[in-house]
């Protein structure tokens, strides 16, 4: 594929944003235009099969989901800026932001892009890493139109979906292996 550069050096077709060169058609927005920041709250005392989330992943149980729709849950505290996707009723905990939907957009897409570029905490004042409200929503983001999200969302699930079977055949292997090996040492070579 040849792209042909402007005068700028900027391939035809793209634009020069705060974030890097995107393609004209997409936009850079604050993630607080498509998504409503929210707090988690204190883990409740009961114990069910709804996950709370907290900034480390799944600790605990609950009965009663806080959050009942696809959402993306954030680190606040201690691991901040970590990102977990969550497509089914959840919890979000106190050491967490959770993102509340403005605008249509594919969550999946925008967990990816989160992942691969995540916010830091490190610039916090304390020992412990922690995420400001405001950090989260005036994060930027590129925003392409809402099929494309689909399209890339897609391609990076195809792709993650072969990355988990692949290590699921190679913890298979290496559980054979050790077997095999436990049972040479032990009995020798069958005959």
């Amino acid at each position: 594929m040849d792209l042909k550069v402007s005068e700028s050096g900027i391939p035809e077709g793209f634009k020069t944003t705060e974030l890097c060169g995107i393609p004209e058609e997409w936009k850079v927005v604050r993630l607080g235009e498509v998504a409503k920041v929210k707090y988690g709250k204190a883990n409740p005392k009961d114990t069910g099969n709804i996950p709370v989330v907290g900034s480390g992943g799944i600790y605990s149980s609950t009965t009663s989901p806080l959050v009942d729709y696809p959402t993306i849950i954030i680190g606040r505290k201690g691991t901040a800026g970590k990102a977990w996707l969550f497509l089914r009723p959840c919890y979000p905990s106190d050491t967490t932001f959770y993102l509340e939907w403005k605008k249509d957009i594919d969550v999946s897409f925008l967990f990816n892009y989160l992942v691969l570029n995540p916010l830091s905490g490190e610039h916090a004042k304390t020992t412990l890493p922690s995420l400001q409200k405001p950090d989260l929503e005036n994060y930027l983001i590129p925003l392409p139109p809402l099929s494309e999200q689909h399209r890339i969302a897609a391609v990076l699930s195809a792709v993650q979906d072969a990355k988990e079977k692949t290590g699921a055949v190679i913890a298979a292997a290496k559980s054979l292996k050790k077997s095999l090996m436990r049972h040479l040492f032990t009995y020798g070579p069958v005959p």
